[in-house]
């Protein structure tokens, strides 16, 4: 949840970035825009939007994976470790730092992900829209 709220909230705010970013070295004098500047903007900010949504997922994924360890490490029956617990557990030990520990991997992959998002969803959306006016 924390990661799409990252990625939706902020997609379109960095595509506006991405594009302003982009057209002085990619597109041409008197040009606004471009297939392979439309392109580029959406990877662009499509990876950006998904590292945004990925800062926000890693705190509570990594906690989550610390409480689902020790769940099912636990002898049968005990009581469930509860999250926010373990939580300040990880800070008090290890430092608030430790709580974003595999965001670099959980970036590059979250990142990747919302670019190829970004780069399908609207083109796949307008090839649905030609295919029923076509049907009209």
């Amino acid at each position: 949840m924390a990661w799409g709220a990252g990625y939706f909230t902020s997609i379109g705010p960095f595509k506006t970035l991405a594009n302003r970013a982009l057209a002085p070295v990619m597109l041409k004098e008197g040009e606004t825009t471009s297939p392979s500047h439309k392109l580029a903007a959406d990877l662009v900010s499509g990876f950006a939007a998904g590292v945004f949504g990925a800062a926000l997922n890693t705190p509570g994924d990594t906690v989550r994976s610390v409480v689902m360890k020790r769940a099912f490490s636990g002898p049968p029956g005990a009581p469930n470790p509860k999250f926010f617990d373990v939580a300040a557990e990880i800070v008090r030990e290890r430092g608030a730092a430790s709580l974003y520990s595999g965001f670099g991997f959980k970036a590059m992959h979250l990142g990747g992900g919302g670019a190829c998002m970004a780069l399908a969803a609207p083109r796949i959306k307008a090839a649905l829209d030609r295919r029923s006016e076509a049907k009209k």
